[in-house]
């Protein structure tokens, strides 16, 4: 979320992909895009690079912005730069 009006909402899902990273041992060959302030602001300060950050789009849910996202993402996948995608998203 870009706010931090949501109850747990953003911190439990920094929690859980911090928390997936480290189980999952691909903490030295990780990058992530992170949609959502919250997020970002804590992400920068970890030892992941960041390879591109949304911010600031949450309040107005466009599909103009998951198409950039979502084409961002899959054309470093289908330049060989990625090897795999995760996605972690809370469900409300």
């Amino acid at each position: 979320s870009d706010r931090g009006l949501c109850g747990a909402f953003s911190s439990n899902i920094i929690k859980a992909a911090t928390r997936y990273i480290r189980e999952e041992n691909i903490n030295e060959t990780i990058s992530l895009t992170l949609v959502g302030r919250k997020g970002a602001d804590w992400f920068r300060h970890r030892p992941w690079p960041v390879r591109h950050e949304y911010v600031n789009i949450m309040s107005r849910v466009d599909l103009k912005y998951a198409q950039e996202i979502s084409r961002s993402i899959i054309d470093y996948y289908l330049a060989g730069e990625l090897d795999a995608i995760y996605l972690v998203y809370n469900e409300f």
